[in-house]
């Protein structure tokens, strides 16, 4: 079954893509990367300490040794602890310094291995001057260094799993109860304005079992603010409902006054403000029993498309504007669940709805359980698409209870209402029914079988 061109449009329209990551992987990659920054900082601070305190003890050993060596040499004569004299593999600044008469100490690579060497001057004859220099070399020292950079490493990656999963299962649980604050307050302007009394965003996260943190005071401060909106909506419901059933009265009276009026002009005005002002009184009277929850439903199974064709037929008998330019398109309509009144109800509110804020055409279009009604158009304003239909708040001119009654009627029988854009930009509101139930297996059974045992009754 082919797709409406409307339906397509508003599928493409409502579809939501996801804006960048989650907020839990953004903390959880800040946290890691703080970590891993911090235990690198950490580890090349260990490195270079550790490496400057072995040099300064291997620079230490040398000139030890070559004291030593020195001691050794003036006393016996001979070479100790590997010295040597005048060593060609000896830097020659090195050698010059010391003859000089410096005790000097390098570190460089002497046959491919790294040594400290330690020089100082000795007298060889009484006209010459000699080096004598010892070589420590610096293999154990840069094992140690490596098998401490080899344990840092380890250590710091193990420290920064550790994190990664301390961070994910606290951010995990930080960002389920951000997301259930958030689902809970999506939901928040709908409860209200259908005067539902649905636990908080407090009750949503859990609050309350322990010593509150920023999100619990937060749940709070919006479950507070949504308290008093609740009251002075309240309020608002009542002084309506009570405004209309005092209006009632009196109104009665005038209207009967009106009538015995004459024929002429101003007697016709009279009648046509009056029954204006009637129909204003009766549409709050029916949101407001709407609103306390007082209506219920009768409802039978029906053909969704021959239904709705029955209230366009009545809407136009009605003398409803543009209803006689209404079709209705079926487009697979199924058997759905309503009260054919109240049907009839919804589809004249929303036909007059597009004539006195849309243009032609109209479309009427069935589709499974679905009502669609589209027009063409400038569409509905943002803020009714996004609260939804309410009272006093129209699309341009009018009272704004055509589409607030619709909605009531929708809900009264169990049916969605959305509003949202058509292809070509106008008006439309979907009214999705609960289908009507299948016959029973046994029920068809027992059918055939009375079916089947006629010809023998016969």
């Amino acid at each position: 079954m082919a797709e409406h061109p409307g339906e397509a449009a508003s599928t493409r329209r409502s579809r939501v893509w996801p804006r960048g990551h989650r907020l839990s992987l953004r903390l959880v990659a800040l946290t890691v990367l703080s970590v891993f920054f911090a235990v690198a900082f950490l580890g090349v601070l260990v490195h270079v300490l550790v490496a400057g305190t072995e040099d300064r003890r291997l620079r230490e050993s040398a000139v030890d040794q070559l004291n030593e060596a020195l001691t050794v040499m003036s006393e016996t004569g001979v070479n100790a602890f590997t010295s040597r004299i005048d060593d060609p593999a000896l830097p020659l600044d090195v050698a010059e310094a010391a003859r000089r008469g410096e005790v000097v100490t390098r570190r460089h690579v002497v046959d491919g291995a790294d040594v400290v060497t330690a020089a100082t001057p000795i007298s060889a004859t009484v006209d010459s001057t000699s080096v004598l220099s010892v070589n420590v070399p610096a293999a154990s020292s840069l094992a140690m260094i490596a098998q401490l950079d080899r344990a840092l490493l380890i250590a710091g990656g193990a420290s920064t799993a550790v994190m990664t999963v301390l961070a994910a299962v606290v951010m995990a649980r930080l960002t389920r109860r951000l997301t259930r604050a958030a689902s809970a307050a999506r939901a928040l302007p709908a409860q209200i304005a259908e005067g539902d009394t649905a636990p908080g965003i407090a009750a949503a996260i859990g609050g309350g079992r322990g010593k509150p943190d920023e999100v619990d005071r937060l749940a709070e401060a919006v479950d507070v603010m949504a308290g008093k909106l609740r009251a002075r909506l309240e309020v608002e419901r009542r002084f309506t409902a009570d405004l209309a059933h005092e209006l009632r009265t009196p109104l009665t009276g005038l209207m009967l006054a009106a009538s015995l009026l004459g024929d002429d002009r101003p007697a016709q005005l009279v009648r046509e403000r009056t029954e204006r002002l009637r129909v204003l009184v009766e549409d709050l009277l029916e949101v407001s029993r709407f609103e306390a929850g007082v209506v219920t439903a009768e409802l039978d199974p029906a053909d969704l498309a021959r239904a709705v064709g029955s209230s366009v037929q009545r809407a136009s008998e009605e003398g409803i504007p543009w209803a006689s330019t209404v079709t209705v398109e079926n487009c697979g309509g199924g058997r759905a669940m309503l009260e054919q009144r109240r049907l009839d109800r919804i589809v004249s509110n929303l036909i007059k709805n597009a004539a006195a804020h849309g243009a032609l055409p109209v479309k009427v279009w069935v589709k499974g359980t679905s009502v669609v009604v589209e027009d063409a158009g400038p569409g509905f304003p943002p803020e009714i698409l996004d609260a939804g239909p309410s009272r006093f708040i129209t699309r341009g001119g009018g009272w704004g209870l055509g589409l607030t009654i619709a909605r009531g009627q929708s809900h009264v029988q169990g049916a969605g209402f959305d509003l949202g854009v058509g292809p070509a930009g106008g008006a439309m509101v979907r009214v999705s029914f609960a289908p009507a139930p299948a016959l029973q297996a046994e029920e068809r059974h027992s059918g055939d079988a009375v079916t089947a045992a006629r010809p023998s009754d016969a």
